[in-house]
């Protein structure tokens, strides 16, 4: 039960020329003009009444700082023991919410190797709300709905 957009809204703002000249973009790493640094992370959800949480797999933009010790303990194992959260926000526009989610604070908590970081909402918005108290099966189905434009 996750679901996200492939890459910051800002590298796919951008046409396929202007990607190559500009950046690159890996399946948890993006980085463009050299001045803008992304992370993949997931925003879990408690589903009531289910084990499994829902996951909006979204991207971070991170101070060039951040990114490159993110970077640098990619591989290290424990490097979830060697790092505070990191602060950033989020990268993407989740159209499914009445108020813009693009830019919202959040915190990025590093996990263990071959596991995405773990994103906490900062800011004060509905997306935070549906992390801190969970949602439905009803509310999941919505969002698969939504996305699959169903």
């Amino acid at each position: 039960m996750s679901w996200g957009p492939d890459a910051p809204d800002m590298w796919a703002a951008l046409v396929p020329d202007e990607q190559e000249k500009r950046g690159e973009l890996g399946t948890d790493q993006c980085v463009i003009d050299g001045e803008h640094f992304f992370i993949r992370g997931r925003i879990e959800i408690t589903v009531q009444d289910t084990t499994d949480p829902f996951a909006w797999l979204i991207w971070i933009e991170v101070s060039v700082g951040d990114f490159l010790t993110i970077s640098d303990l990619w591989t290290v194992v424990g490097r979830e023991q060697k790092s505070l959260p990191y602060e950033g926000h989020l990268a993407n526009e989740l159209s499914l919410y009445e108020r813009p989610t693009l830019g919202l604070a959040v915190k990025l908590c590093t996990r263990a190797v071959g596991n995405r970081p773990f994103v906490e909402i900062t800011d004060d918005h509905e997306l935070r709300n549906e992390q801190r108290n969970g949602i439905s099966r009803h509310r999941v189905q919505q969002i698969a709905d939504k996305v699959l434009n169903r």
